[in-house]
């Protein structure tokens, strides 16, 4: 799918177009972030776009198009898009730009032909150099003291008669509140793209900007990709307000760890997960809970606080008072951090590692074991345990959900403990599957239909894993013209595509077939075909074929509908009747 960077590099590269394009997403999602910080970096990483520079202009709190055309005018000059020859001259460069500030209270940008009768008083337009600019107006939405016509006139002038790209940035749902806004931007508009926030883009980049070193970076990274979801509605503006609170406290702690230790970064978890938590809350306005506990630092149980998408897993946490106290009340005791820190650092000494607490769950109370089974699932992620430990994790949880009814997606931890698990045939047989434990009644078959899971979840990921060098999706959509580079590749590894039983999920099963026969020209249909053909004939006499055969027909299925489409090219439902035979040979001849 392609990215907005990919849209925007399109808009620019078509030549037709004398509209500007329209960015349009939510306030707080990352819009203005991703222009000045992402796009910019785009332009410089790709060869054909490197010459590009983009000119940046807030539209919020401008008043009129005088002041608009000041502020572009200082803009231009400011950044630097002045002609070379213009450059050469010397002292009168700046003789020049002395007069054109001496007027610019009237025309700053007068000399630009809008159309609507501005004399050219300062001809700075001899001076400009449009060849590598990209202007960006932000925050059209706010901008309400300047007819939306004149606006785009204003806008218009530069597409239309300086070929320059222009992206307009704004929250577009509430321009469609204005009666006259859907036939200006018919007329105005080239595209309109929506601004789909990747977060998780967003804040590594804001981590790589941070005074941490590298490791400590990557946590924060990891971290983020596993607290993300905890929230429907997460910001940049969250992100941004959880990572400036995580540094501060950061600052704060990290002289009481040593960061030799082996709990270190077991804390550290700790303390992400809370503080992320308790900083979205408070951005989402969500009241602080009373701290019922004696401790500094104890299990808080989640279903007092307002925020019903909390997964599982989190049910119940270990907090923090020191972390409430700083995102509530802005509060720093550094007695108290202290006296957190020395709990968990005791606890972790005690107990270890989660697993060990849990041997003994009976003793512990409902929201404590929830608690203890999150920072389970946490150190089963970041592989705090070897295999060996595997049968005991699952006997613990087999015993917690269906012994005591105490509910928490299980599938979740067999889908990581899966991760654990390196080609061990005795684990992966009656090993595991048979545990000398005593397991009632309802236990037993539960138990062994967990561990009947976990071994299929790990035959599927090291399927995967060896697959993952053959697939074909990418290398089909990245080829060009030349209609032997897929072939030849699944020529050159038929050794390893002999010892597979599917086909299919090389091209990323059957909707991604699908939508290779929607999208793909007519030379790149005979290439799916050729390598199609050449796969199953060359693994004709296995299962392979049996194994795909529901797909291959749904595939075909699919094809007749193409080609049934009376307003389909004619060469193209040739080519697709050829495809669809292929297939049906195929299926024929091994079935």
């Amino acid at each position: 799918m392609d990215s907005v960077s990919d849209k925007i590099l399109r808009y620019i590269s078509d030549s037709a177009k004398e509209q500007a394009l329209l960015l349009s997403g939510a306030w707080g999602s990352g819009k203005t972030y991703y222009i000045k910080k992402i796009l910019q970096k785009e332009l410089e990483r790709r060869e054909e776009y490197k010459k590009y520079k983009i000119l940046y202009i807030s539209l919020y709190g401008v008043n009129s198009l005088i002041e608009l055309r000041k502020v572009l005018g200082s803009r231009v000059l400011e950044e630097g898009f002045v002609k070379k020859d213009f450059l050469s001259q010397g002292k009168h460069k700046v003789a020049f730009i002395n007069n054109i500030f001496k007027n610019i209270n009237l025309n700053a940008f007068g000399m630009i032909d809008i159309g609507i009768g501005i004399s050219d008083i300062i001809n700075l337009e001899k001076i400009i150099d449009y060849s590598n600019m990209i202007l960006v107006f932000d925050d059209l939405e706010r901008c309400t003291s300047i007819d939306l016509q004149d606006l785009f006139g204003f806008i218009n002038s530069f597409t239309e008669h300086k070929k320059v790209p222009v992206i307009v940035v704004a929250y577009e749902e509430q321009l469609k509140r204005k009666e006259e806004y859907n036939n200006i931007k018919e007329k105005s508009v080239y595209r309109d793209v929506v601004f789909t926030d990747n977060l998780l883009s967003v804040y590594s980049n804001l981590v790589e900007t941070l005074n941490v070193e590298k490791r400590i970076r990557t946590f924060l990274v990891e971290q983020f990709k596993m607290c993300m979801n905890q929230f429907e509605r997460l910001n940049l503006r969250d992100i941004k307000f959880f990572l400036n609170n995580w540094v501060s406290l950061f600052n704060e702690v990290k002289e009481q760890l040593d960061p030799c230790r082996d709990y270190y970064f077991f804390i550290l978890e700790e303390l992400y997960r809370y503080l992320f938590l308790r900083a979205i809350q408070y951005k989402h306005g969500v009241q602080r809970t009373p701290w019922e506990q004696v401790s500094q630092y104890g299990s808080i149980l989640k279903d007092k606080m307002a925020e019903p998408s909390t997964p599982y897993y989190l049910q119940s946490i270990m907090g923090f008072k020191f972390i409430d106290d700083y995102i509530y009340g802005f509060s720093l005791n550094k007695e108290d951090i202290n006296k957190g820190l020395e709990e968990i650092i005791s606890k972790y000494q005690n107990n270890k590692l989660s697993l060990f607490s849990l041997q003994a769950y009976y003793s512990f109370s409902e929201s404590e074991v929830l608690g203890l089974l999150g920072i389970l699932l946490f150190e089963i992620v970041n592989h705090k345990y070897s295999q060996k430990y595997i049968k005991e994790i699952l006997i613990i949880l087999a015993q917690i959900r269906y012994s005591c009814e105490i509910y928490f997606d299980i599938d979740i931890f067999c889908n990581y403990l899966a991760d654990l698990i390196v080609n061990d045939e005795d684990l992966l047989s009656y090993h595991l599957r048979e545990a000398n434990h005593h397991f009632s009644e309802l236990v037993r078959p539960k138990y062994q239909n967990l561990a009947n899971q976990l071994i299929q979840d790990v035959k599927v990921k090291e399927l995967n894993i060896a697959k993952k060098e053959l697939y074909l999706k990418d290398k089909f959509y990245n080829i060009n013209s030349q209609s032997e580079g897929v072939k030849d590749f699944v020529i050159a590894n038929r050794e390893k595509y002999s010892q597979q039983t599917s086909f299919l999920i090389f091209f990323g099963g059957v909707v991604s077939i699908c939508r290779m026969i929607r999208d793909f020209d007519n030379q790149k249909l005979l290439d799916l075909r050729e390598v199609l053909q050449w796969l199953y004939w060359y693994g004709s006499g296995k299962d392979i074929v049996k194994h795909d055969e529901k797909g291959l027909k749904l595939i075909i299925r699919y094809i007749d509908k193409k080609i049934s489409n009376k307003k389909c090219d004619k060469i193209r439902v040739q080519n697709l009747f050829w495809l669809k035979k292929a297939l049906e040979s195929t299926v024929a001849d091994n079935t």
